[in-house]
């Protein structure tokens, strides 16, 4: 748990019926970084080594499990989430050029990495998102990516200010970016009514 207000952790612990262990974190050596960086999911890099672990952005919900997450949770593969927008990698050159997205990320068991001195870096947003792909790209292992049939992004070009109609019943899930942080409002404007409701009638 990195930076979530108290109310935050309440209605968490509520929906999943308090089976949850909340743990707080903090890397003291990026205490003087102010800008707006995703690196925070990996402080700890691994709560427990042994088992599957799945990293999701808090501006992301599921409400139903995509399957190639179901046959991930079976396997020696690595997992990470598709990008509507294309590459966006920041400071990172890597020449596979392919869009994905780090708002999911899911290890297997023994699978562990390291992560850059972050203060090298002027771009801290993107460039995780970059570092990531290539380190998975140079694990070796098999990567699965989730199609983007199956998790909605909220801030691709196309959608920005065209709502998706019944979300729910199009996708497992929506990634809602950028809306946690008041950069975009999309989640307010559309979204959060019909998925607060399916939430609450189905928990």
């Amino acid at each position: 748990m990195n930076n979530l207000s108290q109310y935050s952790i309440d209605r968490i612990k509520l929906l999943l019926q308090n089976e949850i262990e909340i743990k707080f974190v903090e890397n003291k050596d990026w205490s003087d970084i102010s800008q707006k960086n995703s690196f925070w999911k990996y402080i700890p890099i691994r709560t427990n080594i042994n088992k599957y672990e799945l990293l999701l952005d808090n501006d992301l919900i599921l409400w139903k499990i995509p399957e190639i997450i179901r046959f991930w949770y079976n396997s020696e593969n690595l997992l990470i989430n598709s990008d509507w927008n294309g590459t966006n990698y920041g400071e990172v050159n890597f020449s596979r050029m392919q869009g994905l997205n780090a708002g999911i990320l899911g290890y297997p068991p023994n699978y562990n990495f390291k992560i850059p001195d972050i203060k090298t870096f002027t771009d801290y947003f993107h460039t995780e998102q970059g570092y990531i792909v290539i380190t998975f790209f140079e694990s070796g292992k098999k990567i699965e990516i989730i199609p983007q049939n199956e998790i909605f992004q909220s801030n691709a070009n196309e959608y920005i200010e065209k709502p998706i109609n019944n979300i729910i019943d199009k996708f497992c899930g929506g990634h809602f970016c950028g809306c946690t942080y008041s950069h975009y409002f999309h989640w307010d404007k559309y979204y959060k009514n019909q998925i607060w409701k399916y939430f609450y009638e189905h928990n």
